[in-house]
């Protein structure tokens, strides 16, 4: 008997360090334009570029407006 049989699989949970940066992209099937962001991991030397769905809202929100007041300061 496999005693792991009818138990949910864990996934890895890789941990957000700090979003650095925003791209817009336009998505092939829908054409609608979305975000990446480029994101540090904690443990992790090397940035992903991520979609935003893959990350937290919270920290999208918290990101995006840093980003736009210093997308306005330097306009």
């Amino acid at each position: 008997i496999d005693e792991f049989e009818g138990q949910p699989v864990r996934e890895d949970v890789y941990t957000v360090q700090e979003i650095v940066d925003r791209r817009r992209k336009r998505d092939p099937t829908t054409r609608l334009k979305t975000y990446e962001y480029k994101v540090k991991w904690v443990g992790y030397d090397e940035l992903t570029w991520e979609p935003a769905e893959n990350l937290p809202h919270n920290l999208r929100r918290k990101f995006d407006r840093s980003y736009e007041t210093r997308e306005r300061k330097r306009s």
